[in-house]
């Protein structure tokens, strides 16, 4: 992994492409890394910076609010940075349409909780948000670049997938539905040692101290960190291999190591969220609680019936007192009133 000369594919890139950039930033160690790249390599050129740099965080509004503060005080952080450096950096968070939330489609509109086989989630509050912001870059410039912290290493479906979208002799990827974008994957060789090696050893140009992100990481993942990393002090630091993180309702595996981790590494207040989560997962294989229909000339069970989203919505706002923290929103619950007064109205 040479450093420098990363720096300088990014500005030729930058220089060559004449295009603005978009930058996923999710707050985790590839995209802190791949942000971090890019920030120094265009500080370097300062004077030639002629096209934005659009950083977008997508916020599902159901976040472990432990990881949403970090990365909210980050997103602050990096806007303070870009206009003291005086750089076309532009931070824009994107949440779910209102009608697509999480809370609006499980407890407005009965949606059974997300599983493997019905993952409905991924698309309605992280895809679409921010596959509408690209839209309307592109709309604006014609063309991006869209610059993601993927590696090929991550995963055996994430390397194929980059292996499916990669263009013969070029460091882009196709983007799978938006005409106009281009992928660029600025770490797509790097492993999880140079994730870390990288970020460990380059104090962050815009603010945040990448060492706090490293300790989210460890207290995330139970404390069980393999030694990785050696700093040139000679110093050993724990890295925390491809932990990340994920929604705290998340019920498409059967047990949200991020947010257990934390509740056993000392946040105890997130016990609630834990509890509800739990509530929400054994209540989906409950076929009582939904909806009888008819599909195909088969009775299926369909979303859960009102007089459990009416218990949902009463267990969730009696968590949200319990850790003291706004966990649906007004938005949301007026939406949710209007479906149900809807629904009432049909029978």
């Amino acid at each position: 992994m040479n450093v420098e000369e990363k720096y300088r594919e990014i500005q030729d890139v930058y220089l060559s492409q004449n295009k603005p950039f978009i930058i996923g930033f999710s707050g985790g160690k590839d995209s802190t890394a791949a942000l971090q790249l890019v920030w120094t390599a265009l500080l370097q050129i300062k004077d030639k910076l002629n096209n934005p740099v659009y950083i977008v965080s997508s916020d599902t509004l159901v976040e472990i609010p432990k990881v949403i503060n970090y990365v909210d005080k980050t997103l602050e952080k990096i806007k303070e940075a870009a206009l003291r450096e005086g750089l076309p950096f532009y931070v824009e968070k994107v949440v779910p349409d209102i009608r697509e939330s999480f809370w609006v489609n499980v407890i407005g509109k009965g949606y059974s909780a997300p599983t493997r086989l019905f993952r409905w989630c991924t698309d309605k509050l992280k895809i679409k948000p921010t596959n509408k912001f690209v839209k309307e870059k592109v709309s604006k410039y014609g063309e991006v670049i869209v610059v993601l912290g993927v590696r090929s290493s991550e995963s055996i479906n994430r390397n194929k997938s980059i292996k499916n979208n990669s263009i013969e002799d070029s460091l882009f990827l196709k983007h799978n539905s938006l005409k106009g974008a281009l992928i660029y994957p600025v770490i797509r060789d790097w492993n999880v040692e140079d994730v870390w090696d990288y970020l460990l050893r380059n104090p962050s140009p815009f603010g945040i101290d990448n060492r706090e992100l490293f300790a989210l990481y460890k207290q995330a993942n139970a404390g069980d960190c393999p030694v990785i990393v050696e700093l040139k002090e000679g110093s050993e630091n724990s890295s925390c291999g491809n932990s990340r993180f994920g929604c705290w309702t998340c019920t498409v595996v059967s047990k949200e190591k991020s947010l257990s981790s934390l509740i056993e590494n000392g946040e105890e207040w997130l016990k609630p969220l834990a509890e509800y989560r739990k509530f929400l997962l054994e209540s989906s294989k409950k076929p009582e609680l939904r909806i009888d229909k008819i599909r195909k000339g088969k009775k299926v069970k369909g979303g859960f019936k009102l007089e459990f989203r009416k218990v949902l919505l009463e267990r969730l706002l009696d968590a949200e007192k319990q850790v003291g923290i706004k966990l649906i929103t007004e938005e949301e619950l007026i939406e949710i009133q209007r479906i149900w007064m809807r629904e009432i109205v049909k029978i």
